[in-house]
């Protein structure tokens, strides 16, 4: 079956700790959930995957569908203000399922996604592509 992973990291989540206090970002991190869960369909799984990172399971979706929706829902956190005068940035890795893969396979490859586009800039979807295919 057919799905896509994306890993989901808030930029500079440290600096908002430091600069508006832990409720700041605790703040930020309930409504960067729940503005996620809102923009997936009902069939998709969102998930905290550490400190700052999400994970969306998006089932019956190829890669390019995944990057879009991708993109959409970082445009859409980047225009997002919270209280205080709080806004962020994320970064995001997207990855395909492929036959054979393990779990732990396709969580490196989305992880890898998610460090080249942080190594590009931060506030990027980046796309994990296998080049020895």
């Amino acid at each position: 079956r057919k799905f896509s992973l994306m890993m989901i990291d808030i930029d500079h989540f440290k600096r908002i700790n430091d600069e508006y206090g832990h409720p700041a970002g605790d703040q930020v991190l309930r409504s960067i959930a729940s503005r996620l869960q809102g923009r997936l369909r009902k069939s998709d799984l969102v998930f905290r995957y550490g400190g700052e990172e999400f994970m969306a399971l998006l089932p019956q979706t190829g890669v390019y569908k995944a990057n879009l929706l991708a993109e959409r829902i970082r445009g859409f956190i980047e225009k997002m203000r919270f209280s205080g005068g709080v806004n962020v940035t994320i970064s995001v890795g997207v990855s395909q399922y492929q036959d054979g893969l393990s779990a732990s396979d396709l969580v490196k490859q989305v992880d890898t996604g998610l460090y080249l586009a942080k190594g590009k800039g931060r506030n990027r979807v980046e796309i994990y592509k296998d080049i020895q295919r």
